[in-house]
């Protein structure tokens, strides 16, 4: 097939396993709980791109911006200030993306995109692979969106052309009639900070480790005179997107913890790192710590519940 930007995309058979897969950030959120995979998927083709008097440097950065994983959880928290429309928009989108282990045609990156909602943790809602490759000496990148088995997401190839800019944003600058089976392609934007695509944005979220303990028999407001029966939890993973931590107490007292690199969206508040103690069921939290947004360390103490958490370097889906 041949886009308008003059980039040619054949078709190669190469057997690459693949796990069941589906479109990915189609213009709506998570919608239900996804059907279940098949056992033993079946190899199938990775078609590689032509590259024309390319050069693998852009392809290279782009994949590096890619990687990670995005939340559009300040998007949702903030949605009345900010005049969001009701609907989709407002409901939360948790994107993880990795390279893909194994042998992948000659100058391509495979990258596994899966797409969740509010728990990450969770089956995804929706699977693709993106296959990258050079594709001018510009540094522009072509990309292939495919599902299980090397097929198409919709009737016809999806395949799309990225041009990055002088500020460091890459956006996509043309996509075939097939990407209209994945309407989020079209447009698509990503820098430094994260992803904007189909009306969401959605911030890159970096992990941190945390530590956490509960005092049996105590509550929020109790002084825990008396009382010694802590249950300690260690090496707890979260992302500063909205990621969230389950506690629950020897007492059967559960609470849950909530990370979030806070922007906000008008007024004279500072960018902070705020660490929100809630009661489980309840999205008021009880209590807060903040600090500055690029801090490496966190903690609360409400003599009841302790915790901390160290930012750890980690980004990746």
């Amino acid at each position: 097939m041949r886009l308008s930007h003059g980039v040619y995309l054949t078709t190669h058979p190469l057997a690459f396993p693949v796990m069941a897969a589906a479109l990915v950030l189609a213009g709506c959120a998570t919608a239900g709980t996804p059907g279940p995979a098949p056992a033993n998927p079946a190899p199938g083709p990775l078609p590689p791109i032509a590259m024309p008097e390319a050069t693998p440097v852009g392809q290279a950065a782009l994949a590096g911006l890619l990687a990670g994983r995005f939340d559009n959880d300040l998007q949702v928290l903030f949605a009345d200030e900010t005049g969001l429309p009701a609907g989709p928009l407002r409901e939360r989108t948790h994107v993880s993306v990795s390279a893909v282990d194994g042998e992948a045609p000659f100058g391509h990156v495979v990258l596994s995109v899966r797409q969740h909602g509010r728990d990450p943790a969770a089956p995804p809602a929706a699977e693709a692979l993106w296959v990258l490759a050079p594709a001018g000496a510009d540094g522009s990148v072509a990309m292939r969106v495919i599902a299980a088995g090397g097929a198409p997401v919709g009737p016809a190839p999806c395949e799309a052309l990225w041009r990055p800019s002088a500020d460091g944003e890459w956006r996509v600058a043309d996509a075939s009639p097939g990407c209209e089976a994945a309407p989020a392609v079209a447009g698509l934007a990503v820098d430094a900070r994260g992803w904007s695509a189909g009306g969401r944005t959605l911030r890159r979220a970096n992990g941190f480790r945390c530590w956490a303990a509960t005092l049996a028999g105590a509550r929020p407001g109790d002084s825990g005179a008396g009382l010694r029966d802590w249950t300690f939890r260690r090496d707890l993973p979260i992302h500063d997107q909205g990621g969230e931590i389950a506690l629950e107490g020897a007492d059967g007292g559960r609470w849950f913890l909530r990370l979030r690199a806070v922007e906000w969206p008008s007024g004279p508040n500072r960018p902070s790192l705020t660490l929100y103690v809630h009661e489980a069921g309840n999205d008021r939290a009880l209590s807060y710590a903040w600090g500055e947004i690029d801090t490496d360390r966190l903690g609360i103490n409400l003599r009841f519940l302790q915790a901390s958490c160290t930012r750890d370097g980690s980004d990746a889906g």
